[in-house]
């Protein structure tokens, strides 16, 4: 992120996206050098500054140890995953519905996981194969189907909450 920014200073710019808890990494790349300036930039929340002209390789190190250390710091959040009453957490392979606790398997997990974080659009039984067993051309194109359904009698017993619909001839949806 540049300081000198045609409709906005970068530290104003930086500082807003903070406000709104938005936590992507930054690096300051900017002319302004004085150590008041380089003070600012941290103080209004970069992760770095490098001051121009400054050396690539340098650069790309201290790119890759920001994106280290962010995301170490999010691996936490990115293990649990939520959807409506629903709370997956990926560390215990379970899934929370409001009170009640369900032991999923691993496999289990894993199309939740990928149902959740594609929630809104319809997943294709060759898209699920692919992300899920990786090497679809041994799989039995109805393993999908029973583990969408073991799945679905795990998560929604009495059906009636309905999270995972079947959309006839195209995939499945959580809507």
């Amino acid at each position: 992120m540049d300081r000198t920014l045609p409709d906005i200073e970068g530290t104003l710019f930086i500082e807003m996206l903070r406000s709104k808890n938005i936590n992507t990494p930054v690096i300051f790349l900017s002319a302004k050098n004085s150590l008041n300036d380089i003070k600012e930039g941290f103080l209004k929340g970069a992760d770095d500054y490098i001051t121009k002209p400054f050396d690539i390789e340098e650069l790309l190190l201290r790119i890759k140890a920001v994106l280290k250390r962010y995301n170490h710091d999010t691996k936490e959040v990115l293990d649990l995953l939520e959807y409506k009453d629903m709370r997956l957490d990926l560390n215990l392979h379970a899934v929370n519905i409001g009170d009640r606790s369900v032991d999923l398997t691993k496999l289990e997990t894993s199309l939740l996981e990928v149902m959740i974080q594609h929630k809104g659009k319809v997943l294709d039984r060759d898209f699920l194969l692919k992300k899920i067993w990786k090497d679809p051309e041994n799989i039995h194109e109805k393993t999908v189907n029973v583990a969408i359904k073991r799945l679905k009698e795990k998560i929604d017993p009495s059906r009636a909450k309905e999270y995972i619909r079947t959309i006839r001839g195209v995939g499945y949806l959580l809507p």
